[in-house]
């Protein structure tokens, strides 16, 4: 019993032996064709950093002898062109409207002030006790909105704590005026004006916008 499975294990080696062959056979191809593959690749990439290289040299020559110039176009129609008014007669002068150049005082202050309603300002919402009061609002100046809340620092275009500082109610008292020399009685009306959305600027980084807050809080 023992020669017969000698025999058949002798048959499957000779079986297995040109498989074998074949398949290392196919993997030295494999790798062969891998490795052209792996060289015309380089080749490849060497060519177009070549080719980069070059056109970024031509690139540079050519702007040296030829500069580039972007246009900027400017539509005349969309622009104010004069400036235009309603005449009127006084007696007999004619009134004309007032114009004004680029280098008129009046525009120059207009320009700085609005460069300067334009800064960036932190500002902190007070928290206040009346059950009545608004926890959130919204400020709105020249079409813009700004929401807050009540305990909130954030930072804002200037123009927006001018809102604030300009939202103020006014409240009245009625007290009893007894005239030292007649005896005359009569009622006064005392006015007492606060902020309806009471703020404390956190951070301002012009040195003029403490004075200028003070002033618009001092205006009626």
């Amino acid at each position: 019993m023992a020669r017969p499975r000698s025999t058949a294990n002798k048959a499957s080696q000779a079986e297995t032996g040109p498989q074998e062959d074949a398949k290392q056979e196919d993997v030295l191809k494999a790798g062969a064709h891998l490795e052209e593959l792996r060289q015309a690749n380089e080749e490849f990439n060497s060519e177009n950093e070549r080719l980069r290289a070059q056109l970024a040299e031509m690139e540079q020559r050519m702007a040296k002898n030829t500069p580039v110039t972007r246009e900027q176009r400017l539509e005349t129609g969309e622009h104010q062109v004069g400036q235009d008014g309603t005449a009127a007669f006084d007696g007999d002068t004619l009134i004309k409207p007032e114009t004004r150049t680029l280098d008129d005082p009046n525009l120059i202050k207009k320009a700085e002030i609005l460069k300067f309603m334009e800064e960036p300002v932190t500002v902190e919402i007070s928290e206040v006790s009346d059950e009545n009061a608004d926890h959130g609002f919204i400020i709105h100046v020249n079409g813009k909105s700004e929401p807050f809340r009540q305990g909130e620092r954030k930072t804002v275009k200037r123009y927006f704590v001018e809102g604030l500082a300009r939202a103020k109610r006014t409240g009245y008292k009625n007290q009893l005026v007894v005239d030292p020399v007649t005896g005359d009685q009569e009622y006064e009306y005392p006015s007492k004006t606060g902020l309806r959305y009471p703020f404390s600027v956190v951070h301002d980084p012009n040195p003029r916008g403490a004075d200028w807050l003070k002033a618009v809080l001092r205006q009626p």
